[in-house]
């Protein structure tokens, strides 16, 4: 359906186009323009069923890697603003398909799919968060009640099947403290890297035979900067 709409498309496109050189070469003549009335209103048409084939086609294609494969990588809020712009699209497409039932039945039946995926948002957040660790997953388990073992090959849909929407509130508090164990984990890693870059030098004390510091101040301005964060 979606490549016969694009031929259409492309037909209707071409089809204007002429029409619109006919009407300038009859111009440059004084001849009365010939009238193309049905032309706007059929490529409106054609355009909306476009747009209802390709956003219908592009859920569907998504939905099968969102909810069936492995969740590893996904960005939920990416995915979340893409479902709100496909609920919103779909919604005024139906508006516009009034007069077409069957094309409006389909954009309504879709956009109830992306309204009861959507409840499963909170979940996908959480399970990608980035700082969720080993011992996070066992929180969970302890949660849900069932032992997970999340893996590269773990689903959205397999989470559901543990129960995980039942218990979001405590599960996003999970992954709330996990996001903050992460960036602290991440702050002390580049501590750890700039401290890696300074070096102590140290210079005879006059004639003690004893080494001192000197030239602290870059050790001082970074250790103060370290103790502030």
């Amino acid at each position: 359906a979606t490549e016969e709409i694009e031929q259409l498309s492309a037909g209707m496109s071409d089809m204007r186009k002429e029409a619109e050189q006919i009407n300038e070469e009859e111009g440059l003549l004084d001849m009365e323009l010939s009238p193309y009335l049905p032309l706007p209103g059929m490529t409106s048409t054609v355009d909306t069923f476009d747009k209802l084939w390709h956003t219908v086609l592009n859920f569907h294609r998504n939905y099968e890697k969102w909810y069936y494969g492995p969740f590893t990588g996904l960005d939920a809020d990416e995915i979340r603003d893409e479902t709100d712009n496909a609920w919103r699209t779909l919604y005024k497409l139906g508006r516009a398909l009034t007069d077409i039932p069957g094309a409006r039945r389909i954009a309504e039946m879709i956009r109830g799919k992306i309204e009861k995926f959507k409840q499963f948002i909170p979940v996908l957040q959480t399970i990608c968060n980035p700082g969720l660790q080993a011992r996070h997953w066992e929180q969970i388990s302890k949660v849900v009640g069932a032992t997970i073992v999340a893996s590269d090959q773990s689903s959205l849909s397999q989470m559901i099947e543990y129960g995980l929407p039942i218990h979001i509130a405590k599960l996003e508090e999970i992954s709330s403290s996990a996001t903050k164990e992460h960036t602290l984990e991440k702050n002390l890693e580049k501590m750890k890297d700039e401290w890696q870059q300074i070096y102590f030098d140290l210079t005879p004390y006059r004639e003690t035979g004893v080494q001192i510091l000197s030239a602290v101040d870059d050790i001082q301005m970074l250790l103060d900067d370290h103790i502030l964060k």
